[in-house]
């Protein structure tokens, strides 16, 4: 985390700000002693290859570990609130295909891309769009395939999953954004901001 993590929210309007404190911002740890997240795989109505974020919220509640099956694309159409997201064999797809009301917020402890066939693709090219992917601090942590806990606030592939992210905007930071490509078997990340 940089010095200056939360310096991009204080742009955004007023009723933005207010979904993300209300929802995601300082909202303490999901898991203790007493307090488990549920798993959900979700589903699809009818059996259609494609779920809103509105239909995943209706399945996922915001300590849920929200999980995407194969065949299955999550699209954004709304805000989503939920424990964990993980890909597994799925996909989200973050498009400005109606600019007109396009600016969501993903808020989950941890979003991963799990398996070769699995993509996060958001591709928000128009100006007046918006997307914010905010990693809240709950306490949760994904489990890689191999079994292994990952850590807390992750946003990644595991296992071949890929992340594509792309905009026309200036994309600004919460954490850093990389300085070159990074790809498979590659050892070390270059970054545009000192993260000491």
């Amino acid at each position: 985390l940089t010095s200056q993590s939360h310096s991009e929210l204080s742009a955004l309007p007023m009723e933005e700000i207010s979904w993300l404190t209300a929802n995601c911002i300082n909202q303490g740890k999901l898991i203790d002693d007493e307090t488990t997240s549920s798993e959900v795989i979700v589903e699809s109505l009818l059996g259609e290859s494609t779920v809103t974020s509105l239909e995943v919220q209706a399945q996922c509640d915001q300590n849920s570990h929200c999980i995407i099956p194969q065949s299955l694309t999550l699209v954004m159409n709304s805000n989503l609130n939920v424990g964990g997201l993980t890909l597994n064999g799925g996909q989200l797809s973050w498009t400005d295909n109606d600019p007109s009301n396009n600016k969501y917020s993903l808020c989950a402890g941890y979003v991963i891309a799990q398996q070769s066939s699995s993509l996060f693709h958001m591709k928000l090219t128009n100006s007046s769009s918006r997307g914010i992917i905010y990693i809240k601090n709950n306490g949760l942590s994904p489990t890689s395939t191999a079994g292994m806990m990952m850590g807390t606030r992750v946003f990644g592939t595991d296992m071949g999953g890929n992340m594509n992210i792309e905009g026309s905007n200036d994309m600004k930071r919460t954490w850093t954004l990389l300085r070159d490509s990074f790809g498979l078997g590659d050892g070390v990340i270059g970054v545009l901001h000192g993260v000491a």
